[in-house]
């Protein structure tokens, strides 16, 4: 900044003010006395000025502009309530009230779980050990030294909601006291895990034994400290499978050598993201009914509508279409599956407008506009108000159905592993690389690699009759108003769908399934565990979070004829709760074994009655973590074990019911489990006894609250308030 004038006089100007001279053609002193007079004035105005307007662009008239706005809003508000007082009332109508029933929510919090993520790293023979000498003085507060310990042995124990870990460490070579001073040594307190102290953990979840010169442990040899106690007077024994062929449930108490290990790859298996095989799909479910005073026509509505949510069951438009061997197609199955052999060519399709055309491809086939492609609504054939589902249309239907088949295209890659229904298969060929979209249908090719159990839902490679749905049975004029048949006694609407189940119509008619009633394709994924050196028995711990969750309408609470009569005459709304909790579940897995170096997996079945599936279960409730274990008793010599998940409609449709599974059971501590043995002879690979906690022979029944969940059930009803129109 530059002041305007020196202190002893004016200034140069600047070239920016003699420029602006220059422009306003002044000089130079009239340029300095602008300056002085700017520099004078106060803001106050001069004498004189008082009858002068003063004019100035800040609030006050606006001010003054809204309150006489004001004022003629609050007339013009005062003469409209007047003239609203006087205007005449209709009488008043009764209005109906709303309910909504109850909500049904199951716990959504679990106790969280820890575990160790790996253990100490095993002694190498040859490694140096330490040799221990400190001087310490409690009293003084000095001395002492930080060892590390090397492992000599480890367990890992399944103990139902968590795991125990064994380990036997070696600190140093020479003898160490156990007590200086009539004070244990090492103190308590300085034993740690890392950088976390054992004394900060619950005391009851820790046993601590210390020997000053080597030799087994005895239970009075545990700090007082660590409440943990043994289930045995030694604390490191180990529970083995019966070697010498004894009873079922025997167990040895081993003094053996063990060493535990976690597995980085392969640990993870199960059945996942199942894809529909000819499938039925279903809206989701709301309860639909008409209020007191509706017209007829509105009633007709409502009809169709709960025609389309609850009676109607649509075509995924996507499944299985041929089987073939040695260059020949399986016939569609019917009432069993077929076993399917190593070596089957499995042929996936889903359909698209071309060339399976926009009939088979979407469910506009009952569209209302007949100048869109695709109606096919034939007044000589078929009475629209009877089959279809107007004004609500169908595009809800199309837009899931699409969404499906997206689902299904991206779960399918080229190499990939899938297991349908038991059988073991590898995705060869995918006929259009693109992602896919409803123009273009698509086919997927799988050689099996694994025998098993598979369905071909469809004849002749074609899924054209299973898109042809729902297919409404027609009893003729004389009964298609009447309560069996239709949801109106003043027009026909036919709910009764041509679908197993329904009027004595046997399973896959129309080409139609439910999810029960045929194999489906899922994503797998295998668990393997091998030996890395000799030995006897291998245990392996199993973590596992078994549950089912639904998010759905509360059906269960759904009201019966008499109340939903009751609502309609008085006029009342009812809307469902929502369901959202945990069901119980039982997931299945068979356990397969092979020598190092071989190829071919084998079961090791439980022969204990001749119905046994040979089958492992695991069952739960909640997404809390489980932890079982199978102990198995093998020839000396390095085995590879194998986890391999099975569906579980490899009950329902394979006719299994009555049948026998092993049940993992998980338990708190040794007193307190069930130990089950049993033998397995294997030729070419050896001979096994396998030790679990559990049930060997549990049945799998029809009503197991595992397999059938009752949240499912709703209550029946009729649509009273349109036969009463």
């Amino acid at each position: 900044m530059v002041a305007p004038k020196r202190p002893h006089g004016r200034r140069l100007l600047l070239p920016a003010e003699v420029e602006f001279c220059e422009l306003l053609k002044c000089t130079e002193d009239e340029y300095w006395d602008f300056v002085d007079t700017t520099a004078a004035y106060n803001g106050t105005r001069p004498e004189g000025y008082e009858l002068i307007p003063d004019i100035r662009n800040e609030a006050i008239s606006a001010v003054l502009f809204t309150k006489a706005a004001l004022v003629q809003l609050g007339i013009a508000v005062a003469a409209a309530t007047v003239s609203y007082l006087l205007t005449p009332k209709p009488k008043e109508q009764k209005q109906g009230g709303s309910r909504r029933t109850a909500d049904s929510v199951g716990n959504k919090r679990f106790a969280p779980q820890a575990s160790f993520d790996s253990i100490q790293e095993l002694a190498i023979l040859g490694s140096a050990i330490p040799l221990i000498f400190t001087n310490t003085s409690e009293k003084a507060g000095f001395g002492g030294i930080r060892v590390n310990s090397q492992l000599l042995w480890s367990q890992f124990l399944s103990m139902g909601k968590y795991q125990q870990l064994k380990v036997l460490a070696l600190f140093s070579l020479g003898n160490i006291p156990s007590k200086i001073n009539n004070v244990n040594h090492p103190s308590y307190e300085g034993f740690a895990i890392g950088d976390t102290l054992l004394n900060t953990y619950n005391s009851h979840k820790v046993g601590v034994y210390f020997k000053g010169n080597g030799g087994r442990f005895s239970t009075n040899e545990r700090y007082s400290e660590s409440d943990l106690v043994a289930s045995h007077s030694d604390p490191f024994i180990l529970h083995v499978p019966d070697t010498q062929g004894g009873t079922s449930g025997a167990s040895d108490l081993n003094k053996a050598f063990s060493g535990a290990r976690n597995p980085t790859t392969q640990v993870a298996f199960g059945v996942f993201a199942p894809v529909p095989n000819a499938q039925i799909v279903k809206l989701p479910y709301e309860l639909v009914v008409s209020v007191r005073g509706a017209s007829k026509e509105a009633g007709w509505d409502n009809a169709r509508k709960r025609k389309k949510i609850e009676y109607a069951h649509w075509p995924a438009r996507c499944g299985v279409i041929e089987v073939i061997r040695n260059g020949s197609r399986q016939p569609r199955t019917t009432t069993n599956a077929i076993d399917g052999a190593v070596g089957d060519i499995v042929v996936y399709q889903i359909v698209g407008i071309s060339p399976s055309g926009i009939a088979n491809a979407l469910q506009r086939k009952y569209d209302t506009n007949p100048n869109e492609e695709g109606y096919q609504e034939d007044p000589s054939v078929h009475n629209f108000d009877a089959w279809g589902y107007k004004p609500h249309g169908v595009d809800d239907i199309d837009s899931m159905t699409t969404s499906i088949r997206e689902n299904v295209d991206a779960l399918f890659a080229k190499g990939e592993q899938y297991l349908f229904g038991t059988a073991l298969m590898q995705c060869i060929e995918i006929s259009d690389p693109i992602p896919f979209r409803i123009e273009f249908g698509k086919n997927y090719k799988f050689k099996i690699i694994e025998a098993g159990k598979i369905d071909i839902p469809v004849s002749g490679a074609s899924l054209g009759t299973h898109c042809n749905n729902p297919d409404w049975f027609d009893p003729g004029s004389g009964q298609n108003k009447t309560e069996r048949y239709s949801l109106s006694d003043t027009t026909p609407i036919l709910y009764k769908q041509k679908l197993s189940g329904i009027e004595n119509y046997g399973r896959g008619q129309n080409d139609l399934y439910h999810g029960h009633d045929i194999y489906t394709c899922q994503r797998i994924a295998f668990a393997t565990v091998s030996n890395n050196r000799n030995c006897d028995v291998t245990e392996i711990g199993i973590k596992s979070k078994v549950f089912k969750q639904m998010r759905f309408s509360n059906v269960n609470s759904q009201p019966g004829q008499k109340a939903l009569d009751r609502a309609y005459d008085d006029r009342t709304h009812i809307q469902l709760g929502q369901v959202d909790r945990y069901l119980p579940r039982m997931s299945f897995f068979m356990l397969q074994v092979r020598k190092i170096g071989q190829t071919a997996w084998h079961d090791m079945k439980n022969g204990v009655t001749t119905s046994h599936t040979g089958l492992f279960a695991i069952r739960g409730n909640s997404p809390e973590f489980q932890y079982n274990s199978i102990a198995i008793q093998q020839q000396k010599g390095q085995f590879e074990y194998r986890f391999k998940p099975y569906p579980g409609n490899y009950f329902t449709r394979g006719n299994n019911f009555g049948k026998q599974v092993n049940v993992l059971m998980p338990s708190t501590d040794d007193q307190h489990r069930t130990l089950q043995h049993y033998s397995s002879i294997i030729s070419g690979v050896g001979s096994f006894n396998v030790l679990f906690s559990g049930n060997e022979a549990q049945t799998i029944d029809r009503d197991d609250v595992y397999i059938s969940n009752t949240e499912w059930n709703i209550e029946a009803s009729i649509f009273h308030s349109v036969l009463l129109i």
